[in-house]
């Protein structure tokens, strides 16, 4: 089952974004695991159809884990793990995409560091964003009005902000 939640998941990334998914899990920020990368290698040229059936499921199994008897919880528990990554990479992905957002976030960061002079350079940073901002609509509002006040950046939540 998770082989197969995996894969629907992954063959909707494009080629661009496939190859990256696989930077992404080679990042020691984001996955430590060697079995993992080596799932990853093994799925990649299988790209885009991933016509997989049991023994090419075996064949990944014992480039994995060598000389051990197949064990469907220990590739489920793979496919499961690889799986969380492809949705952790979604994520960075849309915070990446929504470069205001993403730079809100930091200077969300920056304050509860007190980091002056850091906020007040990223905050001239967003200023600038703002400006080039055709439609305006309520996030622009208030990221335009929170910006400059390092502790309306705090968060409560993912969408609510406290005023301090």
């Amino acid at each position: 089952m998770e082989t197969i939640k995996l894969v629907k998941l992954i063959s909707t990334f494009s080629p661009h974004e496939f190859k990256n998914f696989g930077k992404f899990i080679r990042s020691s920020f984001f996955n430590e695991s060697k079995k993992i990368i080596t799932y990853y290698n093994f799925l990649k040229s299988y790209y885009p159809d991933f016509k997989i059936d049991n023994e090419t499921i075996q064949l990944v199994y014992s480039k994995i884990y060598k000389n051990e008897k197949f064990n469907k919880k220990k590739i489920r528990d793979l496919s499961y793990q690889l799986e969380k990554l492809a949705e952790d990479y979604l994520g960075s992905l849309m915070v990446m995409q929504e470069s205001l957002d993403f730079k809100r976030y930091s200077l969300m960061q920056i304050s509860k560091r007190k980091l002056d002079l850091h906020f007040e350079s990223k905050s001239r940073e967003i200023e600038k964003l703002l400006n080039k901002i055709k439609f305006k609509d309520n996030s622009y509002f208030f990221i335009s009005n929170c910006n400059g006040y390092p502790n309306a950046f705090l968060t409560l939540g993912s969408s609510l902000f406290l005023w301090i």
